[in-house]
């Protein structure tokens, strides 16, 4: 097997995904976290203790925050220095309806704490207080430089906004969550670049997230969603979006089911010596979901084509030669839990390893498979697992080197599959079936095909 290499620089990365345009300033509020004193655009509050009422009834209200004494901001930063604060923003003289995070503004939590290794997460929440305030831009202008950062131990919510958009690069940092799940968020859109920097930076959406740029998932990060997850381009017959992995990372949908269309998975590999000896590491998407029965969908007919690879991202050193890597290394990991149901209906997979101990059926739904160099997985090597292998109507699985589906019970075959391309797929089972009240049908041509094994 060929490695595939790949030098990748963040920056690139990101400005092939960054082509929105100039926000509109005419519209536009600037996010300023700056107060004087006087009411203005910025309203900011905080809980209010408990307070007994008529030595019976227990009330919670909300307060006025005190700058400097709450908070620090300007433009440019927030610093929070208490838990739990709420900044409303309105702008009824102008009748903005654009609320905009400016390019270099970095959120940080500065709660004191008397353990400097053990910090909380600092709640904030960022709300419209206006009728026709509805938007919300994350940076103004598309570029490779521009960010705007969530540092780390911070949980920020959105809310009371209709749309949510990425504008130029959105960071969030080690135990972050950026979340827009609020029910009143009908839009989330990255157009710019995303960067879940560590461990628990987390992403939580409502239910859908339109990515038109690219999301990066460092080790230990997470997108998930509240409700069904469904991750596509807008509009999706003109530009796929990206999702890089490097390091183990997931993607939950909330309720039972999720459908990814119009995207390029990358899981990228990192290769690094240490006294001599190469060294790969291997990290693994898992795709989820909190109910048992769910379906996990990729693709779609209509141009929605989603391709999920695995390579090598780095090098490090630099006197690593392509010599040094194993063969194999490019080879990346899927881990689906949860979903008993795959429904593949445009989707290429090359050089992926994907396991499941949930999966019972995989329908191809008259769809376009294609395979390189790539194994499926399915059951638990303690356990008896069966697995449906099916289409409604005729598949096209176009192979390229040497792939297999397996389980660890009974496979079942059933449809016409019309193979392609200079590869083989070995099916793999406890007991092999070929259909099921209906016929099972292998058509290929003189240098591809099916190998029952």
């Amino acid at each position: 097997m060929g490695v595939k290499k790949s030098y990748i620089a963040l920056s690139l990365i990101l400005s092939q995904a960054l082509c929105a345009d100039v926000v509109d300033i005419k519209t536009d509020l600037i996010a300023d976290f700056y107060s004087n004193g006087t009411k203005g655009s910025l309203n900011v509050t905080k809980p209010k203790q408990a307070q007994s009422v008529q030595a019976t009834l227990s009330v919670t209200t909300d307060e006025v925050a005190t700058y400097g004494t709450d908070w620090y901001g300007s433009t440019s930063y927030l610093d929070v220095k208490t838990d739990d604060l709420t900044f409303s923003f309105n702008d009824g003289s102008r009748q903005a309806t654009n609320l905009v995070f400016s390019d270099g503004l970095t959120i940080r939590n500065n709660i004191a704490t008397n353990d400097a290794n053990s910090k909380s997460q600092a709640k904030i929440t960022i709300t419209s207080d206006g009728a026709k305030l509805k938007t919300l831009s994350i940076g103004q202008t598309a570029n490779p430089s521009n960010r705007v950062t969530l540092g780390s131990d911070v949980n920020l919510m959105i809310k009371n906004f209709n749309d949510v958009k990425i504008v130029s690069n959105l960071y969030v940092g080690a135990n972050s969550v950026f979340d827009v799940s609020d029910s009143s968020i009908n839009n989330f859109t990255n157009d710019g670049g995303i960067v879940l920097e560590g461990k628990d930076s987390t992403l939580k959406v409502k239910d859908t997230l339109t990515n038109n740029g690219t999301i990066m998932m460092k080790g230990g990060s997470k997108i998930e969603s509240v409700q069904n997850l469904s991750i596509g381009s807008n509009p999706p017959a003109t530009k796929q979006g990206s999702i890089i992995v490097q390091g183990n990372a997931e993607i939950s949908a909330g309720n039972q089911n999720l459908t990814i269309t119009n995207q390029n998975i990358t899981i990228q590999n990192t290769v690094s010596k240490t006294d001599g000896k190469v060294n790969v590491s291997k990290p693994t998407l898992t795709l989820s979901s909190t109910n048992t029965n769910g379906t996990l969908t990729l693709g779609n007919s209509s141009n929605g084509v989603v391709n999920i690879s695995g390579e090598i991202g780095n090098k490090d050193p630099s006197n690593i030669t392509t010599s040094d890597i194993p063969s194999g290394s490019e080879i990346g990991n899927i881990s689906v839990s949860g979903f008993t149901t795959l429904d593949f209906k445009n989707v290429n997979f090359k050089n992926i390893n994907l396991t499941s101990t949930t999966t019972n059926a995989m329908n191809l739904q008259t769809g376009i498979l294609g395979l390189e160099n790539t194994i499926f997985s399915f059951g638990d090597t303690k356990t008896s697992s069966s697995l449906n292998f099916g289409v409604s109507g005729t598949s096209t699985i176009t192979l390229t080197g040497q792939n297999a589906i397996s389980t660890t019970g009974e496979l079942t075959v059933t449809g016409t599959h019309t193979f392609a391309g200079s590869g083989t797929l070995d099916f793999v089972g406890g007991t092999i079936k070929l259909g099921n009240g209906s016929s099972a049908n292998f058509v290929g041509s003189s240098d591809s095909g099916a190998k029952i094994g």
